[in-house]
């Protein structure tokens, strides 16, 4: 996790867009598909925004 936030650190936009890109495409999947709840792979990868992103800030682009 530590080298995956520094990388993010490095370029903030593009890690912005790339996780905005597959937040969206994940969503897009839960639709499509009529299940209950997200795959094991999607709660892992929602871990991982709020590791890389802050979760208490009300107007992030990421996690709000």
């Amino acid at each position: 996790m530590p080298q995956l936030f520094d990388i993010a650190q490095l370029n903030k936009e593009g890690a912005h867009e790339a996780l905005i890109q597959v937040l969206k495409e994940k969503y897009q999947e839960y639709n499509d598909k009529s299940k209950n709840y997200p795959g094991i792979e999607v709660l892992l990868f929602l871990n991982v925004v709020s590791c890389l992103f802050p979760t208490s800030d009300f107007r992030h682009q990421v996690c709000t």
